[in-house]
């Protein structure tokens, strides 16, 4: 069973600095990724926030929150989700979600993504969707635990990660 969590509005003070530390992490999981180069992951990254969230925290249709434990009020993370409504019906979706380290698997990612899908589905969207790292195994199974299935698939193939051998022929 989840334990009990409340989402708090970040303020704009928690939205700055949820912007300060999301930024790099995004850029550094962009490297990772194979996506950008170190150089200019930081500039990308920064970018995509900007596409995102022309608005800032008032980007409608975008909410970003404190995760609290209750009772007590103890911060173990923060979450920011949003309704996309370029289709019909309009669609969920979870831009981050990070729990602190030291609250890591005690059930708060879970409870927050249920969270998250309750006021989703209350904002009239019939499904919620997330992107994922491939090299984030924590999250894909608890993503998969929750009944996320996968819609697609990213692939990158390293040139310099195979092996040469002479050729044949």
């Amino acid at each position: 069973m989840s334990p009990a969590i409340r989402l708090d509005p970040m303020t704009p003070e928690q939205f700055a600095a949820f912007l300060q530390q999301s930024i790099p992490s995004y850029a550094r999981d962009g490297v990772t990724a194979g996506r950008w180069a170190a150089a200019e992951s930081e500039r990308f990254a920064q970018q995509e926030f900007d596409r995102l969230l022309p608005a800032g925290a008032a980007t409608p249709d975008h909410w970003f929150a404190i995760i609290r434990t209750v009772p007590g009020g103890e911060r173990v993370g923060h979450l920011w989700w949003s309704i996309q409504r370029r289709g019909t019906p309009p669609v969920g979706f979870v831009f981050d979600l990070l729990i602190d380290p030291a609250q890591r698997r005690k059930g708060f990612a879970e409870a927050a993504l249920r969270a998250a899908e309750d006021d989703v589905r209350a904002k009239g969207a019939d499904r919620m969707g997330l992107n994922v790292f491939a090299v984030n195994a924590g999250a894909l199974a608890l993503y998969t635990k929750l009944g996320y299935v996968p819609t697609g698939h990213a692939m990158l193939h390293r040139f310099d990660a195979r092996p040469t051998a002479p050729r044949q022929g």
